[in-house]
C-alpha cells in the first residue's frame, strides 16, 4: 500500500482539493479544442476529479493511477454517476514505460512533483501521443517547500520552473507551447500568514 492509497477515501473532503482540480480542468477546456472524438488519458488520475470534467467533452478517458486506493474512488464514482467513457487503469509509468495506443490528449495535473525522472516521464507521455496530439501539463510552480508540509505525501520536486518544462517539451517535438496559471491555491503558514501556490497548466502540440 502506497502513501496514496491511505488517503484516497478522504481526498475529496478537502475544498481546495475540488477547486483546484476545477480550476485544472478549466484551463485544460480552455486551451486544448476538446471534441467528442478524442481519446485521452490522464497519468495521475486520483479519483477522478479533473477526469470527470473532461469526460464530458471528449469520447473516452484512460484515468490511470499507480494508487489503486484512488483508483477504487473513482470506480465508484463512476458507477454512481452512471459514466461510460472513463476507463480506470492501475499502472505505474515509471516502471512500465508507455502504454500501447496513441492518444489525442494526454494530461495530468499535480503528479510531476512526485515523479523523480519527470523529463523521463514527459518522454515518455511524448511516445504515447498522435501527430496532432495535445500535451497538457499541471503542477507547482517553484516553491520553498512548505507547500507539502503538514503530513501531505513528500514530494520529488519542490513544484517546478516554467521555462524548464517548456524547454523540455519543446526540445520532444511539441509545438505552440503555452503556459498560463490555472489556478491559485492558498495556505496558512506557522506565523498566521497566508501563502499563495500557483498552479500552471503548459500546454503543446505535438506536429
Amino acid at each position: 500500500m502506497n502513501v496514496f492509497d491511505k488517503i484516497a477515501s478522504n481526498w475529496d473532503e478537502e475544498p481546495a482539493r475540488v477547486a483546484l482540480a476545477h480550476g485544472v480542468a478549466s484551463a485544460i477546456a480552455e486551451n486544448v479544442p476538446l471534441n467528442n472524438s478524442m481519446k485521452a488519458l490522464e497519468y495521475g488520475c486520483g479519483t477522478g476529479l479533473v477526469t470527470l470534467e473532461i469526460a464530458r467533452r471528449v469520447r473516452e478517458v484512460l484515468a490511470a493511477d499507480a494508487s489503486e486506493g484512488m483508483l477504487s474512488v473513482l470506480k465508484e464514482k463512476i458507477a454512481r454517476f452512471g459514466v461510460k467513457n472513463i476507463f480506470p487503469l492501475f499502472t505505474d509509468l515509471t516502471k512500465t514505460g508507455p502504454l500501447d495506443g496513441g492518444f489525442d490528449l494526454i494530461y495530468t495535473s499535480m503528479t510531476l512533483h512526485h515523479i523523480l525522472d519527470f523529463a523521463g516521464m514527459l518522454k515518455t507521455f511524448r511516445c504515447m501521443l498522435m501527430p496532432g496530439g495535445f500535451m497538457a501539463i499541471a503542477d507547482l510552480d517553484l516553491e520553498d517547500g512548505s507547500f507539502h508540509r503538514n503530513g501531505a505525501p513528500i514530494p520529488a520536486h519542490n513544484g517546478f520552473d516554467r521555462s524548464e518544462i517548456l524547454t523540455i517539451m519543446g526540445s520532444l517535438g511539441l509545438k505552440d507551447l503555452k503556459a498560463v496559471t490555472a489556478h491559485e491555491m492558498r495556505r496558512a503558514a506557522p506565523d498566521g500568514s497566508v501563502r499563495v501556490y500557483p498552479v500552471f497548466l503548459i500546454v503543446g502540440v505535438l506536429a
